[in-house]
Parts: C-alpha cells; structure tokens; sequence
C-alpha cells in the first residue's frame, strides 16, 4: 500500500510525496522525469520503486515542476532543488535515514549530506555526477547537451515521437517497445517542454566537486561503465572525492537500467547488501555517532590526551570530557581503554 500525501518546500512550492514498504526510512532524491502516481505501474521505474523498498520504507518525492508536485514554478535552481529535499526529509519526521540519489539526484543527495551529516545514516548514489554539462571540460559535451534542450522545447510537443524517441535512446537503449512507449508518454505526461527543458539546463549549471571531501558517512556509487547520458567517468570523480567511498561499476548501456538487465541484479544486491543491518554492533553504533564525536574518538584512538584533543579541535577540556561520555555511551563502553579497544578489534580505526 502506497500513501502519496503532499508537504510544503521552504518557498512554498507544493511536492507530492509516496511512501511504500516496511523497515529503515530510504529516502530518495527527485531525479528528471517522474510522476510518483504513475511510475508504480511504469516499466521504467516499477521494479526500482519494488527494489528500493524490500526491507526498507521508501520516501521518494516528484520534483518541482513535475508530476504531482507543482507545475509551475519561478525557480528550479540546484538551491531550490536542496530545499525540497530539506522539505521532504523533515516532513519524515524520521531523525536519521539512508538517502539515495540517481542521476541529478545524486548530486542533490551529496550535498544534503554534506550539510545535514548528522541525520543521515548511508549514502547510496547512481549514474550520478558532481559537474553537470555545462561545467564539464568538454566544449563537444556542452554544445550536444545546448542542442538537446532546444530539441525538448520544439520537439517533444509537436506531435511526432521521434524526438522523444532520442532521449529513450540515451536514457534506455536497446530496450522494447513497450519501455520506449511508457518512456515517451512518461516525458509527455510528466511535465510541459518548457519545464523540461529549464530543469535540464538548471540540471548543466550543477558543479558540486568541492564539496565531495565533505561527505563523512558511509558512500556507495555505483555507474554504468558504457552509459551514455552521463560519462562513467563522472561517477569515477564522485567515488574518488568521498572519503573512503565504495565504487562498483556496473556492465551495462543503460541510464536507467531495466528489469531484464544484468547489471539491475548486481545493482539491487550491492545496495542490499550496503543498507543491510549489520549483525557485529560496533559498527552501526559507530556511525551513530555525530561528525564532532567521530573527530573526537579518532583522536583518542590516535592516543591523544584530552588537552591534546581540545587544542587541536578548538574545545574547551570540559566539552572533550562532555563528549567522550556521549561517545562512551553510545559505544556501550566505560572508560577510554574500552572504546580503544572496540575501535581497533573491529577493525575500525581507520574508518573513525
């Protein structure tokens, strides 16, 4: 059962939200083009929206401009997109949750954890970049990527679906007739050209490269190595700017991969496999633990002392002592030599 509900982003612009399934809150980024009343039944997006939420709750929202949530509005910046998903993660209700971000999501989804760390939990991205068109290097990438816009606002209305047709090549080649039908109608009913094609050029002005390093949670990034609507070289600079970030790269063609396509089992494994609760407890007690006691119990582990840590972290002693009771009782340890000792037995020193 599928509740879709509607909640307010901070300028007032109204987003449709679903949320389906049972377990852990996964919440997912809006990407281009959904329309959450329509995609459950879609053979484009069915089986993600199945995969997404096995053993897990799903929240996932339509983008401004979009579906269900409002149509028009004056604003699509990246800045905007950050807000609505500010909007939906409190409209949870949910403190700590697992976020996940495909394509332009994945970019929103990054930066959110970059100034929300302590409320997320794990970070899943796909088929995602950190420059979008417009910033990358390539002048030949900027002026096909110029082009397909102009082609979304004179073509995708004017009554023939070859144009469209072009973007279920980019997005999901090879696939049947019956995905490239749904893809097609799903561009047409989703929302107007215009919108489209503001969302995609707002989409070429993301650049969020310097902010990689900032993501402290646990990251997954996963990409087609032979896709061609974003460059498998995009998601290889995601995995190699987060701290630590695990990277899988997956056989396919597809931007949005199919139901039939090899690459989707290995894709839904990697993710269960990365949200699944751990049996050992010491890890996701670890990561329960905010960015400043994490800074604070790397520290100890190093074997600082607790002026040692005040000085190089900018605290007062009594703030250390303040925080190591927090981190002590989070860990379920009693003394400094405990929770050296958890650390380093299970073979998370490096990780802190």
């Amino acid at each position: 059962m599928e509740h879709i509900e509607f909640t307010l982003s901070r300028d007032g612009t109204r987003l449709a939200t679903a949320t389906c399934g049972k377990g852990p809150l996964l919440i997912k980024a809006a990407n281009w083009l959904t329309h959450i009343e329509k995609d459950r039944n879609s053979p484009i997006w069915s089986h993600w929206i199945e995969g997404l939420a096995s053993g897990r709750r799903l929240l996932r929202y339509d983008e401004r401009g979009t579906g269900l949530s409002d149509r028009e509005v004056p604003d699509v910046s990246f800045e905007r997109m950050l807000e609505d998903l500010e909007a939906v993660a409190d409209y949870s209700g949910e403190q700590r949750f697992d976020l996940v971000g495909i394509s332009q999501g994945g970019a929103v989804a990054i930066e959110y954890a970059c100034r929300h760390p302590d409320r997320v939990r794990k970070l899943v991205v796909y088929g995602a970049y950190a420059q979008g068109w417009n910033r990358r290097e390539s002048m030949s990438t900027r002026r096909r990527s110029s082009a397909l816009a102009e082609l979304i606002r004179l073509g995708w209305d004017s009554g023939t679906d070859a144009y469209l047709e072009l973007f279920a090549a980019l997005h999901i080649p090879g696939a049947g007739s019956m995905e490239v039908n749904a893809f097609v109608e799903a561009c047409r009913s989703t929302t107007t050209p215009e919108m489209a094609a503001r969302l995609f050029e707002a989409f070429g002005e993301i650049d969020i490269r310097s902010h990689l390093p900032k993501v402290r949670m646990p990251a997954l990034v996963l990409h087609a190595r032979h896709e061609e609507a974003v460059p498998f070289e995009q998601g290889k600079r995601i995995a190699a700017g987060i701290p630590r970030a695990r990277f899988i790269p997956l056989e396919s063609r597809a931007h949005v991969l199919g139901r039939s396509d090899p690459a989707w089992a290995v894709l839904t494994r990697a993710i269960d496999d990365f949200l699944a609760p751990v049996q050992d407890q010491a890890q996701p007690a670890l990561w329960d633990l905010t960015v400043r006691e994490r800074d604070v119990l790397g520290c100890l582990v190093r074997g600082e002392s607790n002026t040692t840590i005040a000085e190089a972290l900018g605290l007062r002693e009594k703030s250390v002592r303040n925080y190591l009771t927090i981190i002590y009782e989070k860990l379920g340890v009693a003394s400094r030599a405990q929770a050296i000792a958890l650390v380093r037995d299970h073979g998370l020193k490096g990780r802190v």
